[in-house]
């Protein structure tokens, strides 16, 4: 009887240790399925994060990068970024202003509510025309352009409809305003004036065509 107590109390201890040892496997597998599973993809999930950021670094330079050679690309694009790093020539009376990025001086008179004067001090005293002459136009101004029009006054808006540049000057519409650039109405006489008036007009031009409102 003793005997049977003994196997028996040794079958119930084998069948614990086995369950628990049964147990213990299980749960070593569950966690090498899943708990590892969790941390590799915590490390994935972390990774992509560095690369997004990473990513939105790198598009944040390009951005300025791309800014900066937009407002370096020449007058002749017609095209410059609203940046810091652009060389603006602001005509605050009339709220314009384009990238000027000449090395001659530039600057300017209002002589009356529609006309501008661009000058320069490189330019001897004697040559009181300046550079080149910006004249402006509200939407039903008349303009007179004598045979051209048979003498007939019309609406700038009529006249100036399409913007039009020339080597000569042009026409172009800045905001609400028509803008008319042209040559000085006579070229200075003095040895050398000329040629820089004309070589000043050139860059005038190329800021023309920036011309945007403030």
């Amino acid at each position: 009887m003793m005997k049977n107590k003994q196997s028996g109390s040794m079958f119930v201890i084998v069948v614990i240790a086995l369950s628990i040892a049964i147990l213990g496997v299980g749960g070593y597998i569950v966690w090498q399925n899943f708990g590892q599973t969790k941390k590799a993809n915590s490390s994935v999930s972390t990774q992509a994060d560095s690369t997004k950021a990473d990513t939105a670094t790198r598009e944040k330079s390009i951005g300025v990068n791309n800014s900066t050679d937009a407002a370096n690309k020449t007058a002749d694009d017609g095209v410059v970024a609203d940046d810091s790093s652009a060389n603006y020539f602001v005509i605050d009376f009339w709220k314009i202003k384009g990238v000027y990025s000449s090395s001659h001086y530039l600057s300017y008179e209002i002589p009356s509510a529609k006309l501008l004067v661009f000058s320069s001090k490189e330019l001897p005293a004697s040559c009181t025309e300046g550079v080149g002459r910006l004249q402006r136009y509200m939407a039903d101004d008349e303009v007179s352009l004598g045979s051209t029009y048979d003498g007939n006054p019309k609406k700038a808006s009529e006249i100036f409809a399409k913007d039009s540049i020339t080597s000569t000057g042009g026409n172009r519409k800045v905001g609400d305003y028509y803008y008319t650039l042209s040559t000085p109405m006579q070229y200075c006489i003095e040895d050398g004036a000329e040629s820089l008036q004309k070589a000043i007009f050139e860059d005038v031009l190329k800021y023309f065509k920036t011309l945007k409102a403030e």
